[in-house]
């Protein structure tokens, strides 16, 4: 059974923020992030015709300079430029068309004209899990290239959560981890249940997730016997699915409510008695953190 993969973006960066914001440095990190602008377009299956021959609507099909023809391709919700021998055969409002580099089940875009290659996409004409899903593989491609700007655009900017993270801690967050960790890696234990009800998402799933921190690997959520069990909502926005909460995240094993003492690093406000609280919980994180990364700051 094909299990999905809608919760790997949102816990690797989401994971390795947490845990770095508190457990590596004492400091104020403020940053702004720009999104791209992302473009509204159609998406269309390709159907296989015969050895490198693909069947494919004509609106899918133009001409570039020196009369080369091209289709493109969605490769992790950007616009990607093939080029395509055209008009083998023609049906209609169908092309058949040859080329080596597209494969079964690529998606190509309508009027490929008016979009430039490497834009931006926000999808129409697939089905909202199949959207969910794509999103969620471009977002882990953004977290496995350390790329801020393009993570950041799976966030929504109304992202709020029980501790007070918002889209700016989020972005924070992701800045620090990016600088401080490599080689993410996710491990689904238990099949990802999505539940799509109008514009909103939940999806439940228990994971576990390592890095690598000067070169030692290890866990940030869950450990070699038990996983991580988490919620997620997402939220159907013009440009897409974004990211608009989670809950249950657990880094180093320590309790979610530590979620709230984590935010104070980015500039979350904190009451006296959260203050003292945050730190009672420095020292034990840091030796956990030392214990599994090894020590040195």
């Amino acid at each position: 059974m094909r299990i999905s993969r809608p919760m790997k973006f949102i816990l690797v960066f989401v994971a390795l923020a947490l845990v770095v914001s508190t457990c590596i440095r004492r400091s104020r990190f403020r940053i702004r992030v720009e999104t791209p602008r992302e473009y509204p377009a159609l998406a269309v299956r390709i159907t296989e015709a015969g050895e490198n021959l693909w069947e494919i609507p004509r609106k899918t099909v133009s001409v570039g300079s020196g009369q080369k023809s091209y289709v493109l391709r969605l490769e992790l919700l950007r616009a990607k430029r093939i080029e395509v021998d055209p008009g083998v055969v023609e049906h209609g409002d169908e092309v058949v068309v040859r080329s080596e580099r597209l494969r079964s089940g690529d998606l190509v875009l309508a009027d490929p004209g008016s979009i430039e290659e490497g834009a931006a996409i926000s999808v129409n004409g697939l089905d909202e899990k199949h959207l969910i899903e794509l999103t969620i593989e471009a977002g882990v491609a953004a977290a496995r290239n350390r790329d801020l700007r393009e993570s950041a655009r799976f966030i929504s900017r109304g992202y709020c959560d029980e501790w007070g993270f918002d889209f700016r801690l989020m972005t924070a967050f992701l800045a620090k981890a990016y600088r401080e960790f490599d080689h993410p890696q996710v491990e689904l234990t238990s099949a990802p249940d999505i539940g799509i009800e109008g514009f909103g998402a939940l999806i439940r799933t228990a994971v576990k997730v390592q890095a690598a921190r000067k070169g030692r690997n290890n866990y940030l959520l869950g450990d070699p016997q038990n996983s991580n069990k988490l919620l997620v909502r997402m939220e159907k926005l013009d440009s897409g699915w974004k990211l608009a909460q989670i809950k249950g995240l657990e880094p180093l094993g320590f309790e979610e409510k530590c979620m709230k003492l984590l935010g104070a690093e980015v500039g979350l406000p904190l009451s006296d008695q959260e203050q003292r609280e945050k730190k009672q919980f420095c020292m034990p994180c840091r030796e956990s953190m030392a214990d599994r990364f090894g020590g040195g700051g």
